[in-house]
């Protein structure tokens, strides 16, 4: 974490090997915090850029947690 105000934080990540490739990763996102209901995340520097939302939800016997990502990468990718 490299800067907080309330609910709002920022963080940055810096990775230069993802599984079995080698592959330069660095992210900076700001992450809003609503306890118990929800987390959004935007990425605010860096590559790819990324989107998401997690959402919590009670119901009977525990929690449901919904999760929505986007992604914009800037490099070609094959179709299927």
């Amino acid at each position: 974490m490299t800067a907080r105000d309330g609910e709002r934080l920022r963080v940055e990540q810096r990775v230069s090997r993802a599984g079995p490739i080698d592959s330069a990763v660095h992210d900076v996102r700001e992450i809003e915090l609503e306890p118990i209901a929800q987390v959004r995340s935007q990425s605010v520097g860096g590559s790819p850029a990324v989107r998401s939302l997690t959402r919590f939800t009670a119901v009977a016997g525990g929690t449901e947690i919904r999760h929505h990502i986007e992604l914009d990468v800037d490099t070609w990718m094959p179709t299927c």
